[in-house]
């Protein structure tokens, strides 16, 4: 019976098409059409940027096409409910998007005194007074295998809204948030402290290269433009206590307390803990790097991130305590609102916590008044709040992730799983106790992979746009995991509320968690080295994201495509993706060289087909480069392996880099020449290097003649030949590789750190370079280039890759012409690209 009322609505859907559907979601999900509107005025205010007279101006407009709508569909009547509808609808959609775009406009708006209209591209010395509105985070660093080699201690950095800085005149009253970063570990600050700190003023920079995180636009989101850069302890005052200490007090108490109640009884300090401390309250700060990677690798980050899974069992085991005391539904559901809030204040106010609070929130009222509540509006009722109080949190990864997934669990697993239990039917009629658990067993599995698959769905899009990756294993591997990962969030919960009431059966769950902890991770670190896990694609338009999300609404939805519509359409799609990805991956031939903007260092990506090469990999600022800006510019062009790292010679400023990103890409070979290997047999950060390299099962191999590159293509080694490797007197940086790239009659020389003794001696055994690009020597530094090579690249174009300081003061000394150099201070990023008729075409990544 119930299948054949399932296709009959199915029927009615398909005969009611898409006006039937909008009348189904006002009744059910009039939310909906305000999270619409909202996203949509957010979407328009933030690529147009339009001033707010502008959206004043059109509300005439809305508030005409408001009257004007409803008579103008009253001719067009065919059905008189659905036409009652849409109106209303669309005067809904049209007033939550102007909504939305003055919402936009308000949020992102400084106040005449804010602090970044008085910060600018330059560092500014200032004397500031504010209130400390989060806990001071202490970092210990990171897996950086260099760290040692650099002078830094460990850092602390919280948030801190101003209220006076000191002008010529005196102190003056100014607002805003900053993000504060001091050089020392502080333990004597907490929120809620009235601060006074003499510091350095900067605007966030944004990123200089594809793949890599941008600081000032992130924090741009969340309205917080400048950074203050302050020494050690002493240049901070404590003031007083602000007015608002009191609250921030009472919950960084409520939050010790928590941390007691869940963590008190684990004494170890290690990665275990950590994972716990994710689970349970939402700090994943201090997680070891490869269990992170593992996580990230399997698509199993949400598990370690508070969402509506963590909630949902907090909400069942609050649930079963009162029932478990007899309370009734209403009042179990009251004391659930309670917990839901109280744990609010104990962890990070993330998108995805504070969504499925505000979820839980809807169904705990809607038992208290009787009323049944709509997945689908409480969810656009989470975003309508969320958007509310913070427009641009509508952009970040996060908050994509956090509603789509849910909505592909929503949309697309709810009809899968009803589907099933239609064909199941029979089954479930079975009066044998054992096959009927059997039956409820099993259909549970295939629930939750129904689910995985739906969450995974919902949220392909947003990660294949912003992480540029596809985990097709997700589903399943959330399937196996999640008896673990429930058992561990069921006993903390648990132990959190016993140890008020017995604590020494507090403290054996303790025990239990660290070992289930324990479980866990290792059960990940397993599936992570399935070869299967990740698909590395590279970065996607957003049209074709939107695309997608259009065709699984279409696919999800019984309007009006029939099932051999929706099957055609499905296998057009496949294709068409199949015939992109080949395209992208196989068929384009032209070769990219790009010189990545590391500061004063280097680090080269060579593309030639399907073949990649890396050039050094390193920094003398920049900290871990590898993984910050060489290892997301892979991901960004979707390259999965690199054929071989060259590393050039032994400077920090081209080598500190390397360790992390072999341990984190797909590396094939490691090579250099001879002089660096005499120097790995010897102590320094050669030989460090070639030891962090072998603990992960690579050897540096000695360097040839040539390296193979492909059809077309030509890696010359021009230096050091074995004379200059075994000379003593010849610096460091004179044994450096000068590599010679050949393709399409065009030349590109990478010279590394050579020096004027090794340059007169490689133009004496090659007479006629006559590059076309060239990497120029010692990061474009002119004292120690010899004129001789001056002349023989005169005529190439030049790039350099040197750290804004060194660009200015080489700028101001040199007569240079601005059509032939290229700096990666200036430009970010650049660009070689080489056609196969031998055009070149250079470009930075800000230009």
């Amino acid at each position: 019976m119930d299948s054949i009322q399932n296709k009959l609505m199915q029927l009615d859907r398909r005969m009611e098409g898409f006006g039937g559907l909008i009348r189904r979601c006002v009744i059910t999900s009039p939310a909906m059409f305000i999270a619409a509107g909202l996203i949509s005025g957010i979407v328009v205010q933030d690529v147009l940027n339009l001033p707010l007279w502008n959206w004043l101006s059109l509300s005439v407009l809305l508030f005409l096409a408001v009257l004007i709508i409803p008579f103008c569909l009253r001719h067009r009547r065919q059905n008189k409910r659905i036409a009652n509808v849409i109106p209303s609808a669309i005067a809904v959609f049209l007033c939550a998007s102007y909504l939305g775009a003055v919402r936009n406009i308000s949020f992102s708006s400084p106040a005449s005194n804010d602090i970044r209209n008085f910060v600018n591209d330059e560092p500014v010395l200032a004397s500031i007074r504010g209130i400390i509105i989060t806990e001071p985070y202490v970092n210990y660093g990171s897996d950086w295998k260099f760290s040692k080699f650099t002078h830094s201690d460990p850092s602390s950095s919280f948030y801190l809204k101003l209220t006076q800085a000191q002008a010529v005149t005196g102190w003056t009253n100014i607002s805003g948030i900053i993000r504060v970063q001091i050089s020392e570990p502080i333990l004597d600050l907490n929120s809620g402290d009235c601060i006074e700190a003499y510091c350095t003023l900067e605007r966030f920079k944004s990123a200089a290269n594809p793949g890599q995180f941008s600081a000032a636009e992130s924090f741009a989101r969340r309205n917080i433009y400048v950074a203050a850069q302050i020494k050690s302890r002493d240049a901070i005052t404590i003031l007083e206590n602000s007015d608002i200490s009191s609250f921030a007090k009472i919950k960084n108490k409520i939050r010790h307390i928590a941390s007691q109640a869940v963590l008190g009884d684990v004494l170890y300090e290690d990665n275990n803990r950590a994972v716990l401390e994710a689970l349970l309250l939402g700090q994943r700060t201090n997680i070891d790097a490869n269990t992170y990677r593992a996580f990230e690798k399997t698509g199993l980050l949400h598990f370690v991130s508070l969402s509506g899974m963590h909630l949902g069992i907090l909400a069942a085991v609050i649930w079963w305590f009162c029932k478990l005391f007899g309370l009734l539904k209403p009042a179990r559901a009251f004391v659930c609102i309670l917990a839901i809030s109280l744990f609010l204040i104990i962890v990070p106010a993330r998108p995805p916590t504070v969504r499925a609070a505000i979820i839980c929130f809807v169904f705990g009222f809607s038992i208290l008044f009787r009323r049944k509540a709509d997945p689908i509006n409480s969810l656009s009722l989470a975003a309508v709040i969320l958007l509310l109080i913070r427009p641009t949190g509508l952009f970040e990864p996060g908050w994509q992730l956090s509603f789509t997934s849910v909505l592909g669990i929503l949309l697309l697993s709810n009809p899968m799983i009803n589907y099933i239990k239609q064909k199941t039917f029979e089954f479930s009629l079975n009066p044998d106790s054992i096959g009927l658990f059997r039956y409820r067993g099993v259909l549970f599995i295939i629930e939750l992979f129904l689910v995985g698959i739906g969450a995974w769905l919902g949220g392909a899009g947003v990660i294949l746009y912003h992480f540029y990756t596809v985990n097709p294993l997700t589903s399943l591997w959330t399937v196996l995991t999640f008896p673990l990962v429930a058992s561990i969030l069921t006993v903390g919960f648990i132990k959190s509320l016993l140890w008020f009431l017995v604590p020494t059966l507090s403290i054996f769950l303790g025990s239990v968690l660290y070992h289930l902890s324990g479980i866990l991770i290792w059960f990940v670190d397993l599936l992570s080295r399935i070869g299967l896990n990740e698909f590395l694609i590279g970065a996607v338009p957003l049209s074709l994201a939107a695309v997608y999300y259009v065709l699984l609404v279409f696919f999800a939805q019984d309007i009006i495509a029939t099932p051999r519509i929706k099957k055609t359409a499905a296998l057009i799609v496949i294709l068409a993706a199949m015939i992109f990805a080949v395209y992208i991956r196989f068929l384009k031939n032209d070769l990219v060289l790009t010189c990545l903007d590391v500061g004063h260092g280097q680090a080269v990506v060579l593309q030639a087909k399907n073949k990649c090469f890396i050039f050094d990999a390193g920094s003398q600022y920049t900290r871990d480069v590898g993984t910050r800006i060489v290892k997301p510019f892979l991901k960004y062009k979707g390259i999965s392996c690199a054929d071989a790292i060259i590393i050039s010679h032994d400077d920090v400023d081209h080598i500190n880099g390397i360790t992390e990103l072999a341990a984190s890409c797909r590396i094939k070979a490691v090579y250099s020449n001879a002089a660096f290997l005499k120097k790995t047999k010897q102590s320094g950060t050669a030989k460090f290097l070639a030891d962090c390299l072998a603990e992960q099962g690579f050897e540096i191999q000695l360097l040839g003649d040539e390296l193979y590159a492909g059809k077309n293509v030509s890696i010359k080694i021009l230096w050091p030949d074995n004379s200059a490797c075994q000379d003593e007197f010849l610096s460091d940086n004179d044994t450096s590789t000068v590599s010679m790239i050949e393709f399409a009659g065009r030349k590109i020389l990478i010279c590394s750190d050579i020096e004027s003794i090794a340059q007169q001696r490689l133009l004496s055994r090659f007479e006629d370079l006559s590059p076309d690009v060239v990497l120029v020597p010692h990061h474009g530094s002119m004292n120690t280039m010899s004129e001789q090579f001056r002349k023989c690249i005169a005529t190439a174009d030049l790039i350099c890759s040197s750290s804004r300081r060194f660009y200015l003061r080489q700028k101001q000394t040199v007569n240079r012409d601005k059509e032939k150099w290229f700096y990666t201070a200036e430009q970010g990023a650049i660009f070689v690209r080489i056609s196969n008729s031998g055009k070149i075409e250079i470009n930075g990544f800000k230009n």
